[in-house]
């Protein structure tokens, strides 16, 4: 069956941004609010100084726009969690090689949240403890909130965890994409105490529904590629999964009333409801993943047996979409946990392509982009096509972090976060602060209209 898209005839309000799709795509982030500018790649978690980031995120709220005026690696001493929402952070505007985190997770614990083209690369030197040190992490009693063109690399933990953990009582966790991104390359023999532990995506709690995760690239992790466990509702479309190692996709009822260690939570209702609609998405081996096994694993069956749904997925036996396997024999365990047509849970405002052209685009487009791919997810994408890429045990592995120019931010005589250059062709006054003006568009800041046009989709021809 070929979907090519499904959603709202009609809709009455403006997505995040042009591209923006799934159930995220209705976060607003900061429209309307102030531009705030990042001028410093410091952080003193205990004293954040005007113009960093720890201060942009943790120190201001309402509603705001963060644009950066330096490029270069932000060396994340505790994790940066923003609490305080409406928050839209435009890490295409970096000038320079673009910002990178290293150290430190990023911890999304607030509402309406746009976050787009930053690198999150957390790596085995000074930080965060190893048994915590994801990539990013979107937590708790949260809604609304898209994850777009973003590199995630080098976590000892998790690269990317979606969840209600540290539970909470009655936490809901709602609306949420992650699209066009990179989640790869989970350090596996590295400073986690629990040893080997590449792990790349987990979303699981006691209530988490309205879930999308779609046209990523996850690629090189040894486990949860991704895992999805407990009362979840998910959709999982047109996404490249590439050499995972012993375990790819994993279904579980885990997670609902448990944590990840199994230990029930006092006081949360154990009812499990597993939804998982997988369209449109292929599975390309690698030299570490374990051919005795499915790339789709149900650990663990809730009682409801139709817990996922699947229309058009590949299993790739080489780089040749015309070579791939299609059956649920050949992708899934337990082929009675597919539903039939029945399950509720279908695409939501996603343009779904068909499978085999899944490769090509999401290699073409994913992973932070502006001003340019860093050496990194070049090496990545590389390793793709000649499937030699793998599983690693520390950045030294690939070179380590290349060396990121600061840069310097074009000429902005207002302050409004746009340049002069750029307002001029726009017919905007450059002398005149008129950020949160609609000149140009009637659905977005100007701003907004500036800061989206900085990321581009590519043909999938430059893939290839």
């Amino acid at each position: 069956m070929l979907i090519l898209f499904v959603g709202c005839v009609s809709q009455a309000w403006s997505e995040a941004f042009p591209g923006a799709q799934g159930y995220g795509a209705v976060a607003t982030g900061g429209r309307g609010g102030k531009v705030v500018f990042v001028t410093s790649t410091d952080d003193n978690p205990k004293n954040p100084a005007p113009g960093t980031l720890r201060w942009a995120c943790e120190k201001l709220n309402g509603p705001r726009i963060v644009v950066f005026r330096t490029g270069g690696v932000i060396l994340l001493n505790r994790p940066l969690t923003v609490k305080s929402g409406d928050l839209t952070l435009a890490a295409q505007t970096a000038p320079g090689d673009g910002i990178c985190l290293a150290g430190s997770p990023l911890r999304i614990n607030g509402s309406n949240v746009i976050l787009r083209g930053l690198r999150i690369r957390p790596g085995d030197g000074a930080g965060t403890k190893g048994s915590n040190r994801d990539c990013l992490q979107i937590s708790g009693n949260v809604q609304k909130v898209i994850v777009d063109h973003c590199s995630m690399t080098w976590a000892t933990d998790e690269t990317l965890d979606i969840s209600t953990w540290p539970h909470v009582k009655d936490a809901k966790l709602r609306d949420i994409t992650v699209q066009w991104c990179v989640i790869g390359q989970a350090l596996n023999n590295s400073i986690h105490p629990e040893g080997a532990h590449s792990a790349g995506v987990l979303i699981w709690g006691q209530d988490i529904d309205r879930v999308s995760l779609h046209h990523n690239l996850i690629a090189s992790n040894g486990i949860r590629n991704p895992r999805i466990a407990g009362n979840v509702k998910v959709q999982i479309i047109n996404n490249l999964m590439y050499n995972w190692g012993k375990q790819g996709t994993n279904l579980s009822v885990i997670g609902a009333h448990q944590d990840k260690w199994g230990s029930v939570t006092p006081g949360v209702n154990p009812v499990v409801d597993l939804q998982v609609g997988l369209f449109g998405n292929c599975w390309l081996p690698g030299p570490d993943t374990d051919m005795n096994r499915h790339p789709i694993i149900v650990q663990k069956m809730p009682k409801n047996p139709h817990c996922a749904f699947m229309s058009d997925n590949l299993l790739l036996t080489d780089f040749n979409p015309k070579n791939a396997k299609t059956k649920h024999k050949d992708l899934i365990n337990k082929t009675k946990c597919v539903a039939p047509q029945g399950l509720h849970i279908k695409p939501f405002e996603v343009n779904v392509q068909p499978a085999a052209s899944v490769l090509s685009t999401v290699l073409a487009n994913c992973g932070a982009m502006n001003p340019q791919r860093d050496q990194i997810d070049k090496q990545i994408i590389a390793g793709i096509k000649n499937l030699t890429g793998k599983i690693i045990d520390s950045p030294k592995d690939v070179g380590g972090y290349p060396d990121y120019r600061k840069g310097q931010s074009p000429i902005d005589t207002d302050q409004d976060g746009m340049p002069d250059t750029w307002e001029t062709t726009h017919q905007l006054d450059p002398k005149t602060s008129d950020a949160n003006g609609r000149k140009i568009d009637a659905d977005y800041d100007n701003i907004e209209v500036y800061i989206n046009s900085l990321i581009q989709m590519q043909s999938s021809d430059s893939a290839m």
